[in-house]
């Protein structure tokens, strides 16, 4: 392993809050952090402490775990890794289109029983 990476955790923070539709000024403030650091630690500029990492993902509403997915050697949601990575680089009018086409085949799916 090669230490945590803190651009992938900075990553993950900005998607989930876009997810959310939050500014960093409004996402900043409920950490409550500097929208300045918050920037940074968006960007893998600046480390993250654990107090700031667990604030961060009780606002975001996601486990540590996922924030932290590429840092760690082995997690339980590997499958999740592949699909937020592919999520990662897609724009956000992208997201929203495989979010809704996601949501639509979930409900297919259980329309039929298929598990």
């Amino acid at each position: 392993m090669s230490g945590i990476d803190y651009a992938s955790i900075g990553k993950r923070i900005r998607f989930y809050r876009l997810q959310l539709d939050l500014s960093q000024e409004e996402f900043a403030s409920r950490i409550p952090v500097s929208r300045t650091y918050l920037s940074y630690l968006e960007t893998g500029t600046r480390r993250l402490g654990l107090e700031t990492l667990v604030r961060i993902a009780n606002v975001l509403r996601v486990s540590s775990e996922v924030l932290l997915e590429d840092s760690l050697e082995e997690t339980a949601e590997s499958g999740n890794t592949l699909l937020l990575k592919s999520l990662l680089d897609c724009n956000p009018q992208e997201t929203a289109i495989v979010m809704r086409s996601m949501n639509e085949l979930i409900k297919i799916l259980k329309d039929y029983s298929i598990k």
